[in-house]
């Protein structure tokens, strides 16, 4: 269940009203809908709207979606579609009202979005690569080409990097650095 907590006085007042399993949510540009990602019993992940006047969420994508709950809610500027990464590997930019899902063109398959930027471009990533290349996207074209390059100076023991996120003028970004530091030892004359 999704909860609206106030910043000031005032009581938490429950969004959602449902008995699926909510794994990830964000806002609408306008603050009036949320976007979240979930599983309803017996059923696989999808993406869902919902007013924040009431009413049921209403599903907006099939179940042949991806998501890693690290990754955000990578919802348009202008708050009419959602960018989804499908088991197929490729992403679709699903609609939030009517309307039908188009493929990004001439872009390659394994790729997660990250950002959708005001001049709507997508920023996406490859999870697992160290270090991550963020790429932007011409939703038009589909051409890519290197945003950034996330990695930590120090890289001994470094693992991966993940909780990437992409400030809303996609001029900044933030990560997290996940470390498995060990020791080797050698003793030598033990019996």
């Amino acid at each position: 269940m999704e909860v609206l907590l106030p910043t000031g006085t005032g009581e938490a007042r429950p969004l959602t009203h449902d008995a699926i399993h909510h794994q990830g949510a964000a806002w609408t540009p306008n603050g009036k809908r949320i976007v979240f990602v979930g599983n309803e019993p017996g059923h696989r992940i999808r993406y869902y709207v919902q007013s924040l006047d009431g009413g049921p969420p209403r599903a907006i994508t099939p179940e042949n979606v991806s998501f890693n709950s690290n990754d955000p809610v990578a919802i348009s500027a202008d708050g009419r579609s959602v960018a989804v990464a499908g088991l197929d590997g490729k992403i679709v930019l699903y609609p939030l009202d009517s309307g039908t899902p188009r493929a990004i063109p001439k872009r390659e398959d394994g790729l997660a979005p990250l950002r959708w930027c005001p001049d709507n471009a997508l920023l996406v990533y490859r999870a697992g690569d160290v270090p991550v290349k963020i790429l932007r996207v011409d939703l038009g074209t589909g051409d890519q080409a290197l945003w950034r390059e996330l990695v930590p100076t120090y890289r001994t023991g470094l693992v991966g990097v993940g909780n990437i996120r992409v400030g809303a003028d996609c001029q900044s970004s933030a990560y997290s650095a996940v470390y498995d530091p060990s020791e080797l030892w050698i003793v030598e004359g033990l019996r």
